[in-house]
């Protein structure tokens, strides 16, 4: 349920558009900073399900907002982590959880690039 919330409030609320002004931009993103790290502490959750949404919220975040590249950074390390703690469960972890992982951090990698070639 927290992952949902954390995807409505990204994707629908908080979506970045042209009436944001510069005194604004601050606090959007402090508040979308923050938005984010509500689902980071998901990442380790003893529920397979639970730890697939993570990457899955991410990667529907990123396909539906532009987010600084400090907040794309920020997505690829909270991943990063998923993933080393995945593959240090028994078995390797599950596959599931590292590809949606995997997918969200390839996504964030290309926005940083798009970002930098702009």
């Amino acid at each position: 349920l927290s992952l949902k919330m954390v995807e409505i409030v990204l994707v629908e609320v908080l979506r970045p558009s042209s009436f944001i002004t510069t005194t604004a931009k601050s606090s959007y993103s402090s508040l979308t900073r923050r938005t984010l790290e509500l689902a980071s502490p998901l990442c380790g959750d003893q529920i397979v399900n639970v730890r697939l949404n993570v990457g899955r919220t991410y990667g529907n975040i990123l396909k539906s907002c532009t987010l600084p590249v400090e907040d794309l950074e920020y997505i690829i390390s909270i991943l990063e982590g998923q993933k080393k703690e995945e593959m240090s469960r028994l078995r390797g972890g599950d596959r599931d959880v590292l590809y949606f992982a995997e997918h969200s951090i390839s996504l964030a990698k290309e926005r940083i690039e798009h970002h930098n070639n702009s």
